[in-house]
């Protein structure tokens, strides 16, 4: 409904988005992972056509979805899903979501660099982007594995190549000389593509 008839549903979010919350346990028991793997799915959906009115629901999804991130115990399909999640929301609330992004971002990058190029994947790493251009300083110590994240895309859309492109950027500018030493010391692979597609 959130994708084919949202403005149907709209009427109905204030008493549904409670209960989508309710849903959302860090340590989901086995018969319930089904039902928190779509609501962490269709709250996404939710955030990228509910607007300002959003704005109450961000920080209560955000506790509720990065401890499921951050659990090792929770199925990978969870994981996906809260991260695809929680990049979706940062499109939208980037402001709200980006001084968390330390917390979660190693997790998030893991959770998704082995995904296959889709839409739904292309807007969670714009959020995502969007965090990192708010909050660069959040990424220093993942660094690593956004990049990995990064390269990993086969044929992103051009506006998602171009913000990886500034952010690179970007981040190469900040660190000044240090660049150069850091990024030495990743993966040949992970060097040889950012080279080849950034420039960096």
């Amino acid at each position: 409904m959130a994708v084919s008839c949202f403005e149907l549903l709209r009427p109905y979010l204030p008493q549904i988005l409670p209960e989508i919350v309710n849903q959302l346990s860090p340590e989901p028991r086995v018969e319930m992972v089904s039902a928190t793997n779509n609501a962490a799915w269709s709250v996404g959906e939710i955030a990228l056509r509910h607007g300002p009115d959003f704005t109450p629901w961000v920080l209560p999804l955000i506790e509720r979805l990065v401890p499921i991130l951050l659990n090792p115990k929770c199925p990978r399909s969870l994981h996906e899903n809260a991260a695809v999640t929680i990049g979706r929301i940062g499109l939208v609330h980037a402001d709200l979501v980006a001084p968390h992004l330390e917390h979660f971002a190693q997790n998030w990058c893991q959770a998704l660099f082995e995904i296959k190029d889709n839409d739904e994947k292309d807007s969670a790493f714009r959020g995502f982007c969007a965090l990192v251009q708010r909050n660069p300083n959040g990424i220093a110590k993942s660094f690593l594995w956004f990049c990995n994240a990064v390269v990993r895309w086969n044929t992103p859309s051009q506006e998602l190549n171009e913000m990886f492109g500034a952010i690179l950027q970007g981040l190469k500018e900040m660190s000044g000389p240090a660049w150069a030493a850091q990024v030495g010391q990743f993966p040949v692979s992970i060097q040889e593509r950012l080279r080849e597609r950034y420039n960096v």
